[in-house]
């Protein structure tokens, strides 16, 4: 978290680094050198709850969310499970 990896891809006014995809790509393939759990920790916090946000969240929601998540004091998670949908994000 300190390094600023976990709020690479979100931009700089909600605290991340505003990489581009292309370089943060780089950035995951090179942690996964390293370890592959910390990369799956990295992927999973910008691309599933930092990207969701940054996409779909009103200004409000990304004030309040992104700047923690970007700084690692918040963790994210992307629940999908519903009733009579399952665990298919297209039927939800």
């Amino acid at each position: 978290a300190s390094l600023g990896f976990l709020g690479a891809p979100v931009p700089e006014k909600y605290g991340g680094a505003g990489m581009d995809y292309v370089s943060f790509m780089l950035l995951v393939e090179e942690i996964s050198r390293g370890s592959s759990s910390v990369r799956t920790t990295v992927s999973v916090q910008t691309s599933l709850s930092e990207t969701s946000l940054m996409w779909f969240g009103s200004e409000a929601q990304k004030e309040k969310w992104l700047v923690p998540l970007a700084k690692g004091e918040r963790f994210g998670a992307w629940a999908i499970t519903e009733p009579e949908a399952g665990s298919d994000a297209g039927n939800l």
